[in-house]
């Protein structure tokens, strides 16, 4: 069995998933051996396309999906990131009946982990804000407003 019939054993064929965190992207994805295969790709996508829609969050071009997070057997939460020209950049978004339950704080660990292969660089996070709760949070692990535009907080972390 190849890394990806293993990852998608392991996410999507289980009668019970793990609660977690799981790469969006498996590392062999081009490894697809049957239709089996690819419509545990399409469900992931699904998913994905699914938590994005559910949310008022306009995710740009230039991020992916990175990482999503599984509940009940499905995609409920997913984190997307881009890093360009010195900046890391990342939305979250969770499905509406997942909200305040921890899912929004762990994907932003995972970011913030991403975020340290490039720190040494001198990379920084830039971030667009809308909701005001995860304002607050991200300011309260060291993030910094560095302007204010219609009810939104650019935010960012590290040096520049």
């Amino acid at each position: 069995m190849n890394k990806y019939d293993s990852y998608i054993n392991k996410i999507l064929m289980e009668s019970d998933i793990p609660e977690g965190i799981y790469p969006a992207d498996p590392e062999n994805i081009d490894d697809i051996d049957d239709v089996e295969d690819l419509t545990d790709i399409i469900d992931i996508y699904d998913g994905i396309t699914n938590v994005e829609r559910s949310s008022s969050i306009n995710i740009l071009r230039d991020k992916e999906p990175n990482s999503i997070y599984i509940k009940d057997d499905m995609v409920v939460g997913v984190l997307w990131d881009s890093f360009d020209n010195g900046k890391y950049s990342f939305d979250v978004v969770v499905l509406p009946e997942y909200q305040r339950s921890g899912i929004a704080k762990k994907l932003i660990d995972s970011a913030m982990s991403n975020y340290s292969m490039f720190e040494d660089s001198g990379a920084v996070i830039e971030l667009d804000v809308v909701n005001p709760q995860l304002a607050k949070y991200l300011k309260s692990i060291g993030f910094e407003t560095v302007e204010n535009i219609q009810g939104h907080e650019i935010m960012r972390f590290g040096e520049r």
